[in-house]
């Protein structure tokens, strides 16, 4: 409800409850705000994820293509090989340049494989996206991966520690300078390496993106989360801290929370283990319908009675009184006490304008029934977005106890008679429900 109210109507509160509603106002804000990084973060990721299969498709198309054409001049290969074969002065150096001539040096091995019908290698492609994109990749996730703060389950320890450690060296040097190549798969270890030294080493951006890759893992395995933020919480965030535990067990007036795990578990398994055996106890002596012992075979038989429904009869008092459907009894209500004239709109500048009297209505008996209201929405002529808009700005806490003031306040009785305001107080039938307000 803080989203409803203007900084002039904060202002004509007390300064604590004007203090709640701006800090709660600001920790939903800042949850959004993490909410949306984070969101930009995984689409990003997921984002270069789709386009790199994208290209490698592309990619392994052409180059299926090309081969295609390659391997028509396996048959002038072969040629020059038969019109050399008696030939005992040409040199093997010699026969090699006729034939890459025709075929060139780098394509053999690869027309070999395409007409092994060997498929091609898709991660080599992938990675090959990544390369192309380096400065596109590095500038769009980069930021969000310093910015947002990331919890790793206690068991992927090795994945925490190198996400603190790439933290801290992009931002002093610019690059991933510590690799834990514990983390990477062998057999994707070779796409990220650099071939063009002696010694092939992990190529630091592509490690980076591969770090990505594997917090986007994370984040959909439930193993990484973020703190402040409402999707990707840990657990931490709904906890409350060892120290204040106490105190705030001792100022609420709730003896349940001063008991310890230790005896709350010793009462449930008391209370189970009586119940087991007063359950064994009704099996033994035939009490129990539903289960029978047998003696001979000493097994036990479960059997499900079908009975037919009884019909439900309500009491004789309801007998008396015509049924009428709740809204026409709300409209009547209405007529007689105006109660629709304390629903106003909770900016300053629209309080004269009216909403309409039937949304109101959906919007007070999709609430109080728990039918929400996109099932009130869905059963009645009644549009969702108006239903929303009018539940946004005209019902509010406010709103709900002025109504029902005026229509008690219209009630004779009590002219003469107080309601005692210390208890509950149920209605005819003596039923309640909880709902949003």
């Amino acid at each position: 409800m803080f989203q409803n109210y203007r900084t002039s109507q904060l202002k004509q509160f007390t300064p604590a409850k004007a203090s709640i509603y701006i800090v709660s106002f600001l920790c939903q804000r800042y949850g959004h705000i993490n909410d949306n990084l984070t969101n930009g973060f995984y689409r990003g990721i997921r984002k270069y994820e789709q386009s790199a299969s994208q290209y490698s498709d592309t990619q392994i198309a052409k180059e299926a293509n090309r081969l295609s054409k390659q391997i028509k001049k396996v048959s002038d290969v072969l040629h020059v090989l038969a019109n050399s074969a008696n030939d005992e002065t040409m040199l093997a150096k010699a026969l090699l340049k006729n034939i890459y001539k025709i075929l060139p040096q780098s394509d053999l091995a690869s027309v070999a494989d395409f007409m092994a019908k060997v498929e091609l290698d898709k991660k080599q492609f992938i990675w090959q996206y990544y390369r192309q994109n380096k400065v596109t990749i590095r500038r769009n996730l980069r930021r969000l991966f310093l910015t947002l703060e990331f919890e790793i389950d206690k068991a992927h320890f090795e994945l925490a520690n190198q996400i603190i450690l790439a933290k801290q060296e992009l931002r002093q040097c610019g690059e991933i300078k510590t690799i834990d190549e514990d983390l990477i798969r062998p057999s994707d270890l070779p796409y990220i390496q650099n071939d063009d030294l002696d010694v092939p080493t992990v190529d630091p951006f592509l490690f980076e993106c591969y770090l990505y890759r594997k917090i986007l893992q994370a984040l959909d395995n439930d193993i990484c989360y973020i703190h402040h933020s409402h999707q990707y919480r840990p657990l931490d965030d709904y906890l409350i801290n060892k120290v204040d535990q106490k105190q705030l067990s001792s100022s609420m007036s709730l003896p349940m929370l001063n008991v310890t795990i230790s005896e709350l578990s010793a009462g449930l398994k008391e209370l189970l283990e009586e119940q087991m055996k007063n359950t064994s106890k009704r099996i033994n002596q035939g009490a129990n319908d539903y289960v029978i012992y047998s003696d001979q075979t000493n097994t036990i038989k479960w059997s499900l009675s079908v009975k037919n429904p009884v019909p439900t009869v309500n009491n004789r008092v309801f007998e008396q009184f015509d049924q009428v459907g709740i809204i026409e009894l709300m409209r009547v209500v209405n007529q007689e006490t105006n109660f629709f004239d304390e629903f106003t709109h909770f900016q300053s500048k629209y309080q004269r304008t009216q909403p309409n009297l039937n949304d109101i209505l959906a919007c007070i008996l999709g609430n109080g029934t728990n039918f929400g209201l996109y099932k009130i929405a869905n059963i009645s002529d009644r549009s969702f977005n108006d239903l929303r808009a009018t539940q946004a700005n005209y019902l509010r806490l406010e709103t709900l106890r002025a109504a029902n003031d005026v229509m008690t306040a219209s009630l004779p009785i009590f002219e003469y008679y107080q309601i005692d305001e210390r208890g509950q107080h149920g209605s005819i039938d003596g039923q309640k429900f909880e709902c949003r307000f």
